[in-house]
């Protein structure tokens, strides 16, 4: 929330979309700061064509991932789903993600519980429309590559069959 108070202070008409299940505690925080949630929009749980429009129509996808044993342990399901909205993605370089992607090719990384860096990553991005959809395009065509599940279960096939021909 932070952060997006940081932006409504150089964009006056922007709007924080949360999709997801808001946590009791969330909720109870929220209230507390209700003045600095204007243009914060929380859809809940959508249905998938819902929340794949939502995705597209926003100009950046965020994923600001905290430390944890389960966000150390592999790569985040959301940032496969947030490439295939083509659009950028502002994410913390936490897990796998450093390993798979690299910075300001596939996506735009912030320091991790610095809501000033996560300001300027998604600002960055809003301001230089050009790069946004390079960085977007870029990052499409590697989850194209690296998360389609049709190629990925013919490599795992390959993998266990390999002197198969494999159609």
């Amino acid at each position: 929330m932070e952060a997006f108070q940081l932006l409504k202070k150089k964009h006056d008409n922007i709007e924080l979309v949360i999709i997801g299940n808001i946590t009791k505690a969330f909720k109870k925080e929220l209230e507390a700061i209700k003045d600095l949630t204007e243009n914060v929009k929380f859809t809940g749980f959508l249905p998938n064509n819902e929340a794949v429009e939502t995705m597209k129509n926003s100009h950046v996808l965020v994923n600001p991932r905290r430390i944890s044993k389960w966000s150390n342990a592999g790569f985040p399901t959301k940032i496969g789903e947030y490439f295939s909205a083509k659009k950028a993605v502002v994410s913390t370089p936490i897990g796998d993600l450093p390993y798979y992607l690299t910075n300001e090719k596939e996506i735009l990384f912030a320091e991790n519980k610095n809501p000033q860096s996560l300001a300027s990553a998604i600002n960055f991005l809003l301001e230089n429309n050009s790069i946004a959809e390079k960085i977007a395009k870029n990052a499409y065509l590697w989850g194209e590559k690296h998360l389609d599940y049709n190629k990925n279960a013919y490599k795992t096939l390959q993998f266990i069959f390999p002197n198969k021909k494999i159609a």
